[in-house]
């Protein structure tokens, strides 16, 4: 069996882009959904550009650290939302490689 290092190397880094982000999000002088959600998306969307296969891991390795998190902390289930930035960045990353490098 082969190893694929680029999904792997994609993985980590979604992850580690997801807790960063998660953890400005819960800063307390940090206020502003609208640019934590844009980054959920960048960054989902962008890394299902490069890998356009696994569009639902990568949504849910970007943006599931904020209502882990909140949902920890506050049992706050409402923040199960903010998977659908994610997963609709990486959905969108996929459609969007998929026009530029289509196959005739």
């Amino acid at each position: 069996m082969k190893t694929n290092y680029k999904f792997i190397g994609l993985l980590v880094l979604a992850i580690v882009l997801g807790v960063i982000i998660a953890w400005i999000d819960s800063g307390p002088n940090w206020d502003d959904s609208g640019i934590t959600a844009a980054m959920i998306v960048l960054v989902s969307g962008v890394i299902s550009i490069i890998y356009p296969s696994r569009p639902l891991i990568w949504g849910l390795a970007v943006s599931a650290w904020i209502p882990i998190y909140g949902i920890i902390k506050t049992g706050n289930f409402s923040l199960l939302f903010i998977l659908l930035f994610g997963l609709g960045g990486a959905f969108l990353g996929s459609f969007i490689h998929k026009l530029i490098f289509k196959k005739n």
